[in-house]
């Protein structure tokens, strides 16, 4: 589903996750950020240039949205792959992707 078909909650809700995990994670943190990177490369599902351009977790996180590998109903597989480098920061997407669900669902567009 389009991100304009969500309501301005379940928007400003996903910005403010990305901002928390930019507190704590990013090109700052260079190894856990490259480790990062990695989990996503090689088509996994980010190409090689695709990981060239991301500078920061907010563009990783777009990057993802559009290759549809996550979504706004489905932040999982990026928790999953998180937990592997940060196991709090894989705990706050799992908190907001929960709010964000619950918003969805209070709005009535959930494509489940």
């Amino acid at each position: 589903m389009a991100a304009g078909n969500y309501s301005m909650e379940v928007r400003e809700l996903h910005n403010e996750m990305v901002n928390v995990l930019a507190g704590d994670l990013g090109p700052t943190v260079k190894p856990q950020w490259d480790k990062l990177l990695g989990l996503f490369s090689n088509r996994a599902p980010l190409t090689t240039l695709q990981i060239a351009t991301i500078n920061n977790i907010g563009d990783l996180v777009r990057e993802l949205m559009t290759a549809e590998y996550i979504c706004f109903e489905n932040y999982e597989p990026f928790a999953a792959k998180l937990e592997k480098v940060n196991n709090q920061m894989a705990r706050v997407v799992r908190q907001y992707g929960l709010k964000i669900m619950e918003e969805i669902e209070k709005d009535g567009v959930s494509q489940r």
